[in-house]
C-alpha cells in the first residue's frame, strides 16, 4: 500500500512539475503548502523557497496584504477570478488566476497561478503606438498642405512689410510708398494668427503621438472635426469623396483632446480602408441629440436618457457582416490581409470611448458600408478650466531676469519683450554661463528662465545646479516637449513653473508676476 502511495505521489508530482503555468497550491490561510517547477522558475528568489510563505510575499515580496487581492475576493465570492497585468513582479508583468480549494463541500485553500505576458504586455504597448503613427502618416499630405499654407501667409505678409518699409528694398520701376502704423496692424495679425495656427498643430501632432495621454477639460469637438476633414481632403485619393455636416455651436464634452484626434482619426482610418480601392463616400455629421425613453431601436444602442454631441462617420464601403461586428473591438481582430493591419484600431477607439462615459454604435451591411456613432455627454456650460478669450494686460514688473538659449534669434526676440515689459535682463547661451554670472552676482538675480535643450547642460542639469548654489531662486524651464517625467524631474531640481515653446508675450509676462506675486524668491 505504501509502494502504490508513493508511486501514485511520484507520478502527480511529474505531472504538476510539468504544467507550463506556474502553480501555487494555498491554504485557507494564504500560506503555499506545495509548488510546482515553474513557480520556482518564475517566483522564487533570496533562499529560493516558495512553500510557507504567504502569498502576498511571493507576489509583491512584501509583508503586508495586496491592495488587490485575489484570495480575497474568491473566499467571499467562491468564483475563480483573473486579474490581467495585476502585479509587476522584478520587471515581469504577470497575469494571476486564483479559483478555491472545495472539499466535500468546505473551502480548503487555493489554487493560484501565474503566467509570465511582460513580452506581450510589451507588444500591445507598442501596437497601439503604432497605431497612432499609421493615423498620422495616412494624414501626412494633409498635414504637409495645411503648414504650407499656413507658412504661404507667414512669408507673404513678411514680404509685404518689407517692401512697403521705407527704405526696406525696392523692385525696379515700383514706387516705394511709406506705410503707416494702421497699415501696419493687419500684416502682423495676419502673421501672428498664421503663427497660432502652426503652433497648435505642431502640439496636436505632438500630444497625439506620444504615449501620455493630456488631462481632461471642457472641449469643442466641432473646431478638431473640421481640421481633420480638411487634412483628410487633401490626402484621400481621388475615388473617394468626403462630406461633412458639422453644426454650428455645438456644446463643450468633458474630453482628453489627444483621444478625441485618436477616436476621430481611427474612424476615418477605419471608412478608408473599408472603401479601399473602390469609388466610395465618406460622411462625417456632428451634431447635438436629446435622447429620451420614446426614441426607436435606443435600447439596442444602450444610450440614456439625456443630451449628447454625436459624432458619426459614415462610409460606402464593403460593410461588415454580424460574425464581423461581434468582434470588431477584440484586440489583434483584423479582417485585412496579414501585414496590413494590426487590428487595435477599434479596440483602443472602444477604449477611449467607453473611458469617457461614452458610447459608441455601429451599423454595417456587408456590399452596403458602415455607420458608426459616438454619443459623448454633452456639457451645458463651460467652468472655470476653460480658455477664457478676453483680453487682459500684461503685468510687468522691475525685476532682474537671466535668459538662457543656445538660439541667438530666441534670445534676441525674449529679452527685448522682457524689457518692453520693465525688467532687467542678462543673456546666456548656455547652462555654463548662467552659472558663472551667479557666483559672481549671487544676490542680483531674482529669476532664471532656461530652455531645456542646450549643448553641454540641459535645463534640467542647470536647475540642479542653480538648486545647489542659489537655494530657492526661481525657475522657469522651456521646452518643445513637456511630458510627465520632465515635469517630476523638473520639480525634484527645484523648477517652479513649466513653459511649452513657442509661447506668447501674454503667457511669459503673466507666468513671471504669479511668480513674484506668490513669494518664490526669498
Amino acid at each position: 500500500m505504501d509502494e502504490l502511495h508513493n508511486r501514485v505521489s511520484f507520478e502527480w508530482q511529474n505531472t504538476f512539475d510539468a504544467l507550463v503555468e506556474s502553480v501555487l497550491i494555498l491554504d485557507v490561510n494564504r500560506v503555499v503548502v506545495r509548488a510546482n517547477r515553474a513557480a520556482y522558475e518564475l517566483l522564487a528568489e533570496g533562499d529560493g523557497e516558495l512553500v510557507g510563505k504567504k502569498c502576498y510575499q511571493v507576489f509583491s515580496c512584501d509583508s503586508t496584504q495586496c491592495k488587490e487581492c485575489l484570495v480575497t475576493i474568491v473566499r467571499h465570492t467562491g468564483e475563480s477570478i483573473t486579474l490581467d497585468h495585476g502585479y509587476s513582479f522584478h520587471e515581469k508583468t504577470l497575469r494571476l488566476s486564483c479559483a478555491p480549494r472545495i472539499v466535500q463541500g468546505q473551502l480548503v485553500g487555493f489554487i493560484h497561478t501565474a503566467v509570465d505576458i511582460t513580452p506581450q504586455h510589451s507588444l500591445e504597448k507598442q501596437l497601439v503606438q503604432a497605431q497612432k503613427i499609421k493615423a498620422i502618416s495616412t494624414l501626412a499630405g494633409g498635414i504637409a498642405h495645411d503648414f504650407n499654407n499656413i507658412l504661404g501667409v507667414i512669408l507673404g505678409n513678411a514680404d509685404l512689410l518689407l517692401y512697403r518699409l521705407e527704405g526696406s528694398f525696392s523692385l525696379p520701376g515700383a514706387a516705394s510708398k511709406p506705410i503707416s502704423h494702421e497699415e501696419i496692424k493687419p500684416h502682423l495679425q495676419a502673421i501672428s494668427k498664421a503663427g497660432l495656427r502652426a503652433q497648435d498643430l505642431v502640439s496636436q501632432i505632438l500630444t497625439f503621438s506620444r504615449q501620455a495621454s493630456s488631462s481632461r477639460r471642457n472641449f469643442l469637438l466641432g473646431p478638431m472635426v473640421k481640421e481633420a476633414v480638411k487634412f483628410l481632403k487633401s490626402s484621400l485619393p481621388s475615388t473617394i469623396t468626403l462630406k461633412s455636416n458639422i453644426a454650428d455651436n455645438v456644446s463643450y464634452i468633458l474630453a482628453d483632446p489627444t483621444q478625441m484626434y485618436q477616436v476621430v482619426m481611427n474612424l476615418c482610418t477605419n471608412a478608408v480602408e473599408a472603401i479601399d480601392t473602390r469609388h466610395g463616400v465618406i460622411t462625417i455629421t456632428l451634431e447635438e441629440q436629446k435622447i429620451s425613453e420614446v426614441d426607436a431601436d435606443n435600447a439596442s444602442k444602450k444610450v440614456k436618457n439625456g443630451e449628447y454631441v454625436v459624432l458619426t462617420v459614415q462610409d460606402t464601403g464593403e460593410g461588415m457582416s454580424e460574425e464581423v461586428l461581434e468582434r470588431i473591438y477584440d484586440p489583434f481582430f483584423s479582417t485585412r490581409e496579414v501585414g496590413e493591419g494590426n487590428g487595435l484600431g477599434l479596440a483602443v477607439l472602444h477604449g477611449i470611448v467607453s473611458a469617457h462615459d461614452a458610447i459608441i454604435d455601429v451599423r454595417s451591411s456587408p456590399g452596403i458600408g458602415s455607420t458608426f456613432t459616438v454619443y459623448f455627454p454633452k456639457i451645458n456650460s463651460m467652468d472655470d478650466n476653460s480658455e477664457s478669450t478676453a483680453e487682459t494686460l500684461m503685468p510687468g514688473g522691475s525685476e532682474t531676469i537671466i535668459f538662457a538659449d543656445d538660439e541667438e534669434s530666441i534670445v534676441q526676440m525674449y529679452s527685448e519683450m522682457l524689457e518692453y515689459l520693465g525688467y532687467t535682463v542678462i543673456t546666456a547661451s548656455s547652462g555654463k554661463e548662467v552659472l558663472e554670472y551667479l557666483h559672481t552676482h549671487p544676490d542680483s538675480v531674482d529669476l532664471v528662465i532656461t530652455d531645456q535643450t542646450m549643448p553641454l547642460m540641459t535645463g534640467l542639469e542647470l536647475a540642479f545646479e542653480i538648486k545647489k548654489i542659489a537655494g530657492s531662486l526661481p525657475i522657469i524651464l522651456s521646452s518643445g516637449y513637456t511630458d510627465s517625467e520632465l515635469e517630476l524631474t523638473g520639480k525634484e531640481a527645484g523648477v517652479t513653473t513649466f513653459l511649452a515653446k513657442p509661447f506668447d508675450m501674454k503667457n511669459l509676462a503673466a507666468a513671471i508676476r504669479k511668480i513674484f506675486q506668490a513669494g518664490s524668491k526669498i
